[in-house]
């Protein structure tokens, strides 16, 4: 059994729970929410849906797009396996987050290249008001993209709308965030993958090709890899070392910090005044120079920020009457993001692969001169 996409062939792949077979072969029959190897011999189990009842009369239908959906007797689809992906996000599929039941559909990593049982990884969306894809090991970050801003995501060097071409972030206006793909080229098969090392990548198969032409990859640097660099702490993949305190910050631990182990991150060097002048200007209170915003540029924006629907004048404004408020940064789409807690998660992007410093790849960083 295999799904055709035009003249392009690729195994279907069924995975449920830890459990995974890969059906090659013609199979036999189907009984209830059962695949049976051979109607005429034993019948053994290849593999089963997770459909808590039993359902009689009910009937599969593997559809053009490559969506398996089991229906009841009444047409309802009780199970589809769009809704179960194992390792792969084809055309048509969705990953999702739920705002309110915290329901996510997520890509799961084989074990390993030839063992299709659940591997250590997983990705899907995290954020319902700033969209971010997330890789995660063992349930813990291992990769974020930062942000969407409607197209691209803003974290990730290199990437532009011809590399995402068809992926699109959807809001169904009841708490549901998906994201989609679709491809307008039919002439070549395009999807994305959760290798057993943790690499999303996106492929492309062509007629006659066997092995898929990877055109991109997250992550690609050791800089990408979650909070390398630690709170405070930014990641330059072309420096040495890597890692390096942002601008009025040292280690904090510096004996590890010069071995190598960054994750402890740095600490600010001066304590802030965090005082607003009454006039408005950033000028001298009671003799002490007031705080400033440093503008960082060629950055992927720190992690966990808070997103308002404020103009950019606006965005500035309330951060700086907010002594808690450790940084800002504005994107027309996306909108305000502010932090008041550790900033984590900061990569200076390669040279050649940042995004806009006007728009995506700026954040401004309470500073005390």
């Amino acid at each position: 059994m295999g799904l055709c996409r035009g003249q392009v062939s690729i195994a279907l792949i069924l995975l449920i729970s830890s459990f995974c077979v890969e059906i090659i072969t013609a199979i036999g029959t189907i009984t209830s929410t059962q695949f049976l190897k051979d109607p005429e011999a034993i019948q053994e189990i290849l593999w089963s849906s997770d459909v808590p009842n039993s359902v009689s009369n009910s009937s599969a239908q593997l559809s053009d797009t490559g969506n398996l959906v089991l229906r009841d007797s009444n047409g309802e689809t009780v199970w589809e396996s769009f809704q179960h992906p194992s390792d792969s996000f084809f055309s048509k599929m969705k990953l999702s987050i739920n705002k309110r039941t915290g329901e996510r559909i997520l890509l799961t990593s084989w074990k390993s290249a030839t063992d299709p049982s659940t591997g250590s990884f997983s990705a899907g969306l995290n954020r319902v008001d700033i969209p971010e894809i997330f890789i995660w090991k063992d349930n813990y970050p291992f990769f974020r993209s930062g942000p969407w801003n409607r197209q691209v995501f803003i974290g990730v060097p290199y990437m532009n709308s011809a590399t995402v071409d068809g992926l699109n972030i959807v809001d169904d206006g009841e708490g549901t965030i998906d994201l989609t793909f679709s491809y307008a080229n039919q002439s070549f098969l395009s999807s994305f993958a959760l290798t057993s090392q943790g690499q999303l990548e996106q492929a492309r198969w062509e007629h006659g090709m066997e092995d898929g032409i990877v055109l991109w990859g997250v992550p690609m640097f050791d800089c990408e890899s979650y909070g390398k660099c630690g709170p405070f702490g930014r990641c330059n993949a072309q420096a040495s070392p890597m890692c390096s305190c942002l601008r009025g910050f040292d280690p904090k631990n510096p004996e590890e910090w010069y071995r190598g182990n960054w994750t402890s991150g740095c600490i600010r060097r001066k304590s802030l005044q965090c005082e607003r002048v009454k006039n408005g200007s950033e000028a001298d209170v009671n003799g002490t120079e007031a705080d400033v915003f440093l503008k960082l540029g060629n950055m992927k924006v720190p992690d966990l920020a808070q997103w308002s629907h404020l103009t950019e004048i606006e965005c500035k404004d309330k951060c700086l009457t907010n002594c808690s408020c450790l940084a800002y940064a504005y994107s027309s789409g996306i909108g305000c993001m502010s932090w008041i807690g550790d900033l984590i998660d900061i990569m200076e992007f390669p040279k050649g692969g940042g995004r806009s410093l006007h728009s995506n790849g700026v954040f401004r960083i309470r500073w005390k001169p």
